[in-house]
């Protein structure tokens, strides 16, 4: 397993660089696979078993974002509560200030949008609290992760691209059930430019397949683990460290589609115990030390 105490990398200024992998650009500093940005972190900074296995104790819920970013050196985060509830500018403007100008963000989908009628007045609110992060031009994406029980038809592809359309100012994914990753379906996506979440979960028949693509000329991956207790879409078990041989396994599949993307998202959703945040960091390593020249 790997180790969650570790604490690299520590990341040298990019003047210190031999290959300047990490790059700076108006929105803090990009890492690189194959020549493609990539952004690499966990799904949600705050969880309540972080404290003391990735945040210091004598932190103040305040600061975990600037210690995720500039402290243990990520430069992602799913920002996950909106799922929930409705953003307010407050909230998503103290979440801008306190991740500095290195973080990336990208923004899961208040659940009611997932649903069959889509509520205009409150597509607008939604807009209007995510404001702080969109002004910092670093607000990459939105995410829509739809519920297991969403079936591939024409009806549910209508309700993705009424979603897509009401989101239409950054690049619009979704994570979808084991029927949409068919070959029909993926066409269907790609020719509406809707990217599809690649999901890396315990391998059997009632879950989605690792498929790497990039149906919108970006990639979003995202990695839950494969503890082999988790047998059916409804329960969720995200206790799960990955060994260096799957990141290596994962890093290939990423590298399968970095000439056809854009950008890619990793976001590590194996969340227990801090987990994800130790795998991320050392992802982050694997990828850093892969782009170093022979």
């Amino acid at each position: 397993m790997l180790p969650m105490t570790v604490q690299e990398p520590t990341f040298p200024l990019p003047s210190q660089r031999k290959n300047n992998t990490f790059k700076a650009d108006s929105g803090g500093f990009e890492l690189f696979l194959d020549g493609t940005p990539i952004y690499i972190g966990t799904s949600g900074y705050k969880h309540d078993d972080w404290l003391g296995t990735l945040y210091p104790q004598y932190l103040k819920n305040e600061q975990f974002l600037d210690y995720y970013a500039n402290s243990f050196g990520l430069n992602f985060v799913e920002i996950t509560y909106p799922f929930y509830a409705i953003p307010t500018v407050e909230t998503t403007a103290r979440i801008a200030e306190n991740g500095g100008e290195k973080l990336h963000y990208s923004v899961r989908l208040f659940k009611d949008f997932l649903k069959e009628r889509l509520d205009k007045a409150k597509v607008r609110e939604f807009l209007d609290g995510m404001q702080p992060l969109l002004e910092t031009g670093r607000l990459k994406c939105w995410l829509a992760d739809f519920h297991h029980t969403f079936k591939p038809s024409k009806e549910n592809l209508e309700r993705i691209l009424r979603l897509r359309d009401s989101f239409s100012d950054l690049p619009f994914f979704a994570e979808l059930p084991r029927g949409w990753h068919r070959e029909k379906q993926i066409d269907d996506l790609r020719n509406n430019a809707i990217g599809l979440v690649v999901a890396d979960m315990p391998r059997n028949n009632t879950l989605p397949p690792f498929m790497p693509c990039a149906p919108n000329q970006r990639a979003y991956f995202r990695l839950y683990g494969r503890n082999k207790s988790w047998t059916i879409p409804a329960k969720k078990v995200l206790d799960y460290s990955y060994v260096k041989p799957e990141l290596e396994e994962i890093r290939e599949g990423i590298s399968n589609v970095t000439s056809v993307s854009k950008e890619i998202f990793v976001s590590f959703c194996n969340v227990a115990k801090a987990q994800g945040a130790y795998n991320a960091k050392y992802f982050t390593k694997m990828t850093d030390e892969g782009n170093e020249p022979l």
